[in-house]
């Protein structure tokens, strides 16, 4: 997993990033169809809510992967990042949570986690670009063996990104394909609301420990 670039436009590299976010993008709907099923769920009107998303396009392209076996071409952006195991012993070897109002999920296996925010058209690595990857990851390696949730602060800001992205992604298909209209009309990269997102992450970052 470390050799992989997701930066990097080589073939390998591509195609493990897309095998990737097809893995992630069918955990994350897949959630959604697991809670639907329940027979008694405690809180009927997040039933409600996650039934509406079953409506959603981008699902329509992850059953026309299962059904054509075609990739899941949504512009998507993908993250990978170490996370060292804390000395404690207290980091999970497996987690996940999803965020269906962000479209977003992380997954921990080992020491990777990934983060994904599916069909956000790529905006949010506009946002969060190479030198917020790099200061996350330093971070991580400085501070993950003493706290096992410090991958959390990582998701936490990512999807606090996602959240307050100035720019909102906006797909349409012709003929056939995936087009991305997201910045039509966008001379400029706009700014985006950093004490937003610094409330965001807090925000998520609580919810997400103690979930």
């Amino acid at each position: 997993m470390a050799a992989i670039e997701f930066e990097r436009n080589d073939p390998v590299s591509l195609a493990v990033k897309d095998a990737l976010l097809h893995w992630l993008a069918k955990i994350y709907y897949g959630l959604i169809f697991w809670e639907l099923g329940m027979k008694n769920h405690p809180k009927p009107q997040r039933k409600d809510h996650l039934s509406k998303l079953t409506d959603d396009f981008l699902l329509s392209k992850i059953q026309a992967s299962f059904v054509e076996q075609a990739k899941f071409n949504v512009p998507s952006t993908l993250f990978w990042f170490e996370a060292p195991s804390s000395d404690s012993g207290k980091t999970p070897n497996f987690n996940f949570a999803s965020n269906h109002d962000l479209k977003s999920i992380h997954v921990k296996f080992g020491t990777n986690v990934l983060v994904a925010c599916i069909g956000d058209c790529n905006l949010v690595s506009e946002w969060f670009g190479s030198s917020q990857y790099d200061n996350a990851q330093l971070y991580l390696r400085e501070n993950a063996k003493n706290g096992p949730n410090a991958y959390l602060d990582v998701v936490s800001e990512i999807w606090a990104v996602r959240g307050a992205l100035p720019v909102s992604p906006n797909i349409t298909v012709g003929s056939g394909a995936i087009i991305d209209v997201s910045r039509q009309g966008i001379l400029t990269r706009p700014d985006i609301d950093e004490n937003l997102v610094r409330s965001n992450t807090a925000a998520f970052r609580n919810y997400l420990v103690t979930r």
